[in-house]
């Protein structure tokens, strides 16, 4: 389990935050573009739901925008290989069930004029058991790297 005491992070966008450290996910292997970038803090603003803010613990003007894969696509089916289970320390026998043990967010994108897209492609899959992510390319072709955002319907 993860630990929970306190700890006091600087973000550019969000001022001085006091986070349990339950809220900070690991990258063992980095990000994509951002390697040397190994924690974030989760950070949701009431409001704001289902956005998530993965706010660089190192570097207080890295904050990426995320939403979880089923808020945009109810029926998204998620793959996480044999190599990134033992990276996430998920059992091999493990269901993946991203509305228990697993969380999947789409990074977001905001480009001035063409509006938000969500990488669909390749989701960070998040252990809620252990706070480890990674980045998981996605073998469906269909899946977008650049989903628009504005062609969501509302439910109702």
């Amino acid at each position: 389990m993860v630990g929970t005491s306190p700890t006091l992070l600087f973000s550019a966008y969000f001022g001085t935050l006091n986070l349990e450290k339950a809220a900070i996910l690991s990258f063992p292997q980095g990000l994509p573009g951002f390697e040397t970038e190994r924690q974030f803090a989760a950070i949701q603003i009431p409001g704001q739901h289902p956005l998530i803010y993965l706010q660089s613990v190192a570097t207080p003007d890295l904050c990426l925008l995320t939403f979880p894969v089923n808020a945009i696509d109810s029926n998204y089916r998620l793959h996480v290989s044999a190599e990134d289970r033992d990276t996430l320390e998920l059992p091999a026998t493990e269901i993946l069930d991203t509305t228990a043990n697993l969380l999947a967010l789409a990074i977001v994108s905001v480009e001035q004029g063409a509006g938000a897209t969500a990488n669909m492609a390749a989701p960070l899959v998040v252990n809620l058991k252990t706070n480890l992510v990674l980045q998981a390319v996605q073998p469906d072709p269909s899946l977008l790297y650049n989903f628009p955002l504005n062609s969501l319907t509302p439910p109702c």
